[in-house]
């Protein structure tokens, strides 16, 4: 396909990518907006390296931006073509280093020592750091730097200075993460791993020596942190109560994987459901079927702690009327005999309904008929939560809507009930049209 230079002014970006493709150095005759995209300008450079004599710092940026994942750590053939000049542009190799770090190869060597430039560099790739100047590179305060940005960097240090525990402590303090990378022989250095616990965790079942993994202090450290690496320690530490009671606390879940005998410890099941209630399914039968944990410690918890009970508990009437009355879902976890004996108790619901008038889903089918369709039981529930007139019987409804008395006793006490009298009001209006 020919094109002319007036459909190259005219060319939208498809059309400009295709033009490209069939000869790269058409780029020149592009409108400047399409010398920029840098889907154009890759395919223009693909065809014939030369296009990017015709290509602003813009479309370069981007095409970077979009080669870089391809030729990260690697040299790609468009980085030398670029326009010499641009690389002594410190706004322009900021934006490439920042895609690609690399590229720090061919910045000029007044940018290589720019601290600047070369952090951003570092932060996008530790490789960077090999293409920095020996000036920065000699210098420790700008190590340190580099490491705060990238802790890989590390790998690019040289070995002497690798193997100085001054360093590595001070390197460790700047970047914890570096501990994924220093030499075997700190792994046994209880300061420098300490120094790791608050981001590194997850390294240190690995990293740290056996020496470490059975030292109380330094165990206790790292459960205070991450409990999760209870774990990495020694089955003799994880079998002394505070730091059991140190990792339940930060996840109670964690019960699940402490020695059987703590899970029957009043004082360690309490921190851990303290933390999340569905640590309770973890608690020895003995503790899930105390009546006076659950009724004094579980329960005041959580209501849901009754899905984790005894079925002997379950079924406790007492226990289940403390568990509804702290939430009324928590019916969906009784036993049945309680939950029977329970669902026809009217006082309890106009306890419950007092503080959410759905609660009453929860009462037995006769209940709700009540609720719904006798006149008394409806009176007094208004009374207690106005909405309950608003699931009453339509017959209902109207009755007591009529009783003035009733309406201005419910309002005086409900002020907010008069919006849903009127909501009332419509509807009734609506049925008698």
């Amino acid at each position: 396909m020919d094109f002319s230079l007036d459909s190259l002014r005219r060319a939208d970006v498809e059309t400009a990518i295709n033009a490209v493709k069939q000869n790269g150095l058409l780029i020149q005759h592009l409108p400047p907006e399409l010398r920029d995209n840098a889907n154009v300008v890759n395919a223009a450079f693909k065809q014939n390296h030369q296009a990017l004599a015709y290509v602003g710092p813009k479309g370069i940026i981007g095409a970077i931006e979009i080669r870089s994942p391809l030729f990260k750590n690697y040299c790609d053939p468009l980085y030398p073509c670029i326009d010499p000049k641009l690389w002594s542009d410190k706004e322009f190799v900021i934006q490439g280093v920042s895609k690609n770090g690399t590229l720090l190869l061919y910045a000029s060597d007044v940018l290589k020592e720019d601290p600047e430039v070369a952090l951003v560099a570092i932060r996008n790739t530790h490789s960077a750091y090999h293409h920095v100047s020996e000036e920065l590179t000699s210098n420790l305060d700008f190590l340190y730097s580099a490491l705060s940005q990238n802790e890989r960097v590390i790998q690019c240090v040289k070995d002497e200075l690798v193997n100085e525990r001054d360093f590595i402590l001070a390197a460790v303090k700047v970047n914890p993460e570096v501990v994924k990378f220093i030499p075997p022989l700190f792994y046994d250095d209880q300061e420098i791993m300490s120094i790791a616990t608050t981001t590194a965790w997850r390294l240190l079942h690995i990293k740290v020596s056996d020496r470490l993994k059975n030292n109380r202090d330094f165990a206790f450290l790292m459960v205070k942190f991450h409990p999760n690496s209870i774990f990495s320690v020694s089955s003799t530490l994880r079998n002394e109560k505070k730091i059991v009671l140190s990792i339940v606390k930060e996840n109670g879940l964690l019960l699940q994987g402490v020695n059987e005998r703590f899970k029957s410890d009043p004082e360690v099941v309490g921190t851990a459901i303290n933390n999340v209630i569905g640590a309770f399914q973890y608690a020895a039968y003995t503790l899930r079927g105390s009546r006076d944990f659950v009724q004094n410690i579980a329960i005041p918890k959580s209501a849901y702690a009754l899905k984790y009970l005894s079925e002997e508990l379950k079924n406790n009437e007492i226990i289940l009327r403390l568990a509804v009355l702290k939430d009324p879902a928590a019916f969906e976890y009784a036993g049945e005999k309680a939950r029977t004996k329970l669902s026809n108790d009217k006082t309890l619901f106009m306890t419950l309904i007092a503080k959410d008038w759905k609660a009453i889903e929860y009462a037995s089918a006769e209940l709700q008929d009540a609720f719904k369709f006798h006149e008394d039981t409806v009176r007094e529930a208004t009374t207690i939560n106005p909405w309950m007139l608003l699931s009453a019987a339509e017959t209902i409804q109207d009755k007591l809507m009529s009783d003035s008395e009733l309406m201005n006793t419910v309002i005086k006490q409900h002020p907010w009930a008069a919006q849903l009298e009127r909501l009332i009001k419509e509807k009734i209006d609506q049925r008698s049209k």
